[in-house]
């Protein structure tokens, strides 16, 4: 064989095996191409099953989901009697027990305790041992205030009327027997308020005033 015979048949040969390769690619990539159109179709026929599942059975539990919470409320809602077409008669025997249960839930109901309300007294001069002058508003003879925690209280808080300090500072001596004081001038400050006790209906010092002018 010369060189050029040579040559052809290897020419025939490569040609040979580069068309079998294309036909194996071929054959490949028509395989690939199938499986991936199936699947395809396979994902677009789940998804359209899964669709139908759900808008069919999905409605079906969202039904009976709704008509178990429609029997649920009608259990929760009490039912009430129409008593309107009901007649009274002043002979039934059970119009007392009624009147009677009524009054007993009313007994069982929060009772409220009534406290008793704080009173000023307004009261003259303690020369005589004890403050016999006393009423429940200001007068001319007013000096001190007693406050109690009700008009039946035996114990009280003995103070200086305001109103008085003009009056206190003329003559100082109205505060004898209920405070005691010290300093000189005008102006009355009390330091400390005094106590005082009932004594057969008199109220009595029992811890006098102190105060001070300045």
């Amino acid at each position: 064989m010369n060189s050029t015979t040579i040559f052809l048949l290897a020419a025939l040969i490569l040609a040979l095996i580069a068309l079998a390769i294309a036909v194996f690619a071929f054959i490949k990539a028509n395989k690939a191409l199938e499986k991936s159109s199936r699947d395809r179709i396979d994902r677009l026929a789940r998804k359209t099953f899964d669709q139908q599942f759900d808008t069919f059975y999905g409605q079906k539990i969202k039904n009976l989901v709704h008509d178990e919470f429609v029997k649920q409320q009608a259990k929760a809602v009490p039912v009430v009697k129409d008593v309107t077409s009901v007649p009274l008669s002043q002979d039934d025997d059970s119009s007392p027990a009624k009147t009677e249960g009524a009054e007993e839930s009313k007994e069982e109901g929060p009772v409220e305790i009534q406290l008793p309300e704080p009173v000023t007294i307004y009261t003259g001069s303690y020369r005589t041992g004890s403050f016999r002058h006393t009423t429940l508003t200001p007068d001319e003879k007013t000096i001190f205030t007693i406050t109690a925690e009700s008009k039946d209280a035996v114990e009280g808080v003995l103070n200086i009327d305001v109103n008085a300090y003009d009056k206190i500072a003329q003559t100082p001596d109205y505060l004898e027997g209920a405070c005691t004081y010290s300093g000189s001038g005008t102006q009355l400050h009390v330091i400390q308020t005094g106590t005082v006790y009932k004594d057969n209906g008199s109220w009595v010092v029992k811890d006098p005033i102190i105060a001070e002018f300045k």
